[in-house]
């Protein structure tokens, strides 16, 4: 069995993106083929991935399922503000809802698009994982959250081990250091 990754916020063809995240990319086909690029860096075939939203502002489902052909591992999709239906019918999800709560490595992660001020088992050292913010807020300051998307994890996908550091040792986020 794989290691298990978290990711969101990719916005594959989203040309604005670039701008307004101050992406470092020229133009969105330079983006989309890096982010592929990056993200099979990162993610082995056997590997599982968690995606918590905003996969692809294409309307074309033939190109989303391109991408997603292109993408190691099996890809679980929460679904975001900007998925649309050809995200939602593409072939290639193992996987699609709103929000889910997983267990994995005796830990309970409870995974969403938006960032949540409270979620189940908070009070009992559970996780909660979201996108949406772009890297840009951080409403659950001090708790066991944080935003998985792209644009504050190197555009990759990160793994359990890497979020398990951030969210225990204090991680860095668009305002400074957090715990």
């Amino acid at each position: 069995m794989g290691e298990v990754f978290f990711s969101s916020d990719h916005h594959f063809g989203h040309d604005r993106i670039i701008n307004f995240c101050k992406r470092p990319y020229s133009n969105v086909v330079d983006m989309d083929v890096d982010l592929i690029r990056l993200w099979n860096e990162t993610v082995a075939p056997g590997d599982t991935v968690w995606y918590l939203g905003d996969f692809s502002f294409y309307r074309d489902q033939g190109i989303i399922e391109a991408i997603l052909d292109q993408l190691a591992g099996e890809k679980h999709l929460i679904l975001g503000n900007h998925d649309n239906q050809a995200v939602v019918n593409a072939r290639g999800w193992a996987s699609i809802q709103h929000y889910r709560e997983i267990s994995t490595e005796n830990k309970k992660i409870v995974l969403f698009h938006y960032p949540m001020v409270d979620w189940n088992g908070r009070f009992h050292a559970a996780w909660h994982l979201y996108g949406h913010t772009h890297n840009r807020f951080h409403p659950v300051v001090g708790e066991r959250a944080m935003d998985v998307g792209v644009d504050g994890n190197n555009y990759r996908p990160i793994n359990l081990t890497q979020v398990k550091a951030k969210i225990e040792n204090g991680w860095q986020g668009a305002s400074g250091w957090f715990r």
